[in-house]
């Protein structure tokens, strides 16, 4: 026994914790642009900061004012954050509800969540101002008047500067890989062609009440009726029952081939599904080797079984497995003979996994399960084959109704809402992320141009073209640039393979995926380099030093 919340949280924590640690990573990226520019901020002000001190004004109570004004100016922006929170839930609730989320699914703000803004409203707005407000404390006056605010820049403050450039390209880098592998796997996803039927497969759901079939002969009896009830479906030409459906969750088991391991606590996992003769009919397929399952496969004769491909090429080959006793784990444990493989049908999931799976004749157990699904191949429009299968059940029990009545692709839709939505969200951090690295590049190299005017004064008068400078500039862009990529690549290295359960057959170390989400960081980063650095070869020299 679990909580509800657990047992359902349990599977998608890892995509939940990915998630916020790329909205922690966007949100350092923004913090080390905000501390660059209020270290631009700072020196500019630097005089004006000597004055005070000069005057009487402590360093604490500078620095005091300094962590202030930042906290003023993150104030509106958090400000304009929680109301793009509230417009944002909205949207995604709105966007969700057309992709069958489950009940419980639902983005609100409530005072905790706004209590938490406030929170790191303040957090941030203090560790990206710590830096700037405490160096600009540090000059003594008489060094901060006798320097022009246009001088060069210190090394220190250079290599602060660009330390901050490269978490940021590599952060950015590692959120775009992240991106690129959840909007791959979206992509696949939404374009995956299945070997079995999806869009004209009706189904349903049948829970039996204790109170009226508590006995595993009160069910088997209903089992049976109604599978002889379908048989005459009208609309239907092939529909059966079955404990599980394709891309919805099923039994965990464990198993053994017969003379391969006799250590039950040794044996390995697999899903198990029983279903009643006719439903790989119902979803368009058939036996690959051996046979199907036959109404002769009831309580009273040989017990058999059939496997999935995943199994028998994990196991054997496909033909060597038709014959051969396995032993499936459970309170009374089932010997069987396997008597055929049938395709892969994406059953415990819908990621694009093919677990092993077993699957045994419904109408031969001795345990049977409560709950059923029912699965029609649509040979009418669905609704003429839903009222069908309701009739159908009705004549049986009137009781007993049919839930989650939908088609096979709605299930799918269910399975895969949460890859779909959180591969969007991913994408859009991950554009943020490089949006706010290309500021930060633009933002710095700027500032460097516009500190350095004097040296690129000096430079051109002693003879450095237009091109020198340019290069330069580039020079020191593009080291900047590689070393965030490389920090970059190892960060995604370390934290895709997190995501390597809600990727719909795409590899969290693709090495497409990398070599684009480089490239993209890198063109952008080179194109924030490149402005600057022309605007830098445009400098008179005359003017520049003439101005200083």
């Amino acid at each position: 026994v679990a909580p509800f919340t657990a047992s359902i949280l349990a599977p998608i924590v890892p995509v939940l914790d990915s998630m916020f640690i790329a909205g922690l990573a966007v949100l350092v990226i923004a913090c080390a642009n905000a501390a660059n520019l209020l270290l631009a901020r700072g020196l500019a002000r630097r005089r004006e900061f000597a004055i005070a001190t000069a005057l009487g004004a402590s360093r604490a109570r500078m620095v005091r004012d300094r962590l202030g004004e930042a906290l003023l100016l993150a104030s509106p922006g958090a400000l304009i954050g929680v109301a793009l929170a509230y417009a944002g839930a909205a949207a995604f609730n709105a966007a969700i509800a057309a992709s069958s989320p489950p009940f419980w699914v639902h983005i609100a703000i409530d005072a905790r969540v706004l209590a938490y803004v406030v929170a790191v409203t303040v957090l941030t707005a203090l560790a990206a101002a710590a830096v700037p407000a405490l160096r600009g404390g540090m000059a003594p006056p008489s060094t901060a008047l006798a320097e022009d605010t246009r001088s060069t820049t210190s090394g220190a403050l250079r290599r602060t500067t660009a330390a901050l450039v490269v978490v940021e390209i590599a952060l950015s880098a590692a959120v775009l890989v992240c991106a690129g592998l959840m909007g791959k796997g979206v992509l696949r996803l939404t374009s995956a062609q299945y070997a079995f039927a999806v869009d004209d497969v009706l189904t349903g759901r049948i829970s039996l009440p204790a109170r009226t079939y508590g006995t595993t002969d009160a069910r088997r009896e209903f089992f049976l009726t109604l599978h002889t009830r379908l048989d005459q479906l009208r609309a239907s030409p092939a529909a059966a029952l079955g404990s599980s459906l394709p891309f919805a969750a099923a039994e965990s088991t464990t198993f053994s081939l017969t003379g391969v391991d006799d250590d039950a606590s040794r044996w390995p996992p697999a899903r198990l599904v029983l279903v009643s003769p006719g439903y790989f009919e119902a979803l368009g397929v058939s036996a690959i080797g051996g046979r199907d399952f036959e109404e002769s496969d009831r309580e009273n004769r040989a017990s058999v079984a059939l496997v999935n491909l995943s199994f028998a090429l994990t196991h054997a080959r496909r033909d060597d497995l038709i014959g051969r006793a396995i032993r499936v784990a459970g309170a009374e444990p089932i010997t069987a003979t396997i008597v055929g493989v049938v395709p892969d049908l994406y059953v415990g999931n819908a990621r694009g996994e093919q677990p092993e799976t077993i699957y045994l004749p419904l109408l031969q157990q001795q345990t049977l399960p409560a709950a059923i699904s029912v699965v029609a191949r649509a040979g009418a429009p669905a609704a003429s084959v839903e009222r069908e299968l309701r009739d159908a059940i009705a004549e049986i029990d009137p009781e007993l109704p049919l839930d989650r009545a939908m088609l096979l692709s709605d299930v799918r839709e269910q399975g895969t809402w949460f890859y779909r939505v959180f591969g969007l969200l991913f994408l859009a951090f991950g554009a943020g992320a490089l949006v706010l690295a290309l500021v930060g590049v633009y933002a710095v190299m700027s500032f460097a141009v516009t500190r350095r005017k004097r040296e690129i004064g000096t430079r051109m008068a002693l003879g450095a073209t237009g091109g020198d400078i340019a290069r330069m500039f580039l020079r020191e862009g593009t080291v900047r640039l590689v070393a965030g990529l490389a920090a970059g690549v190892v960060l995604a290295a370390f934290f895709a393979p997190r995501l390597a359960l809600f990727l719909f057959q795409v590899d969290p170390r693709d090495p497409g995926v990398f070599s684009a989400a480089g490239a993209i960081v890198g063109i952008v980063g080179l194109a924030a380099c490149a402005v600057p650095a022309l605007r830098a070869a445009r400098h008179n020299p005359v003017e520049s030093l003439r101005d200083e």
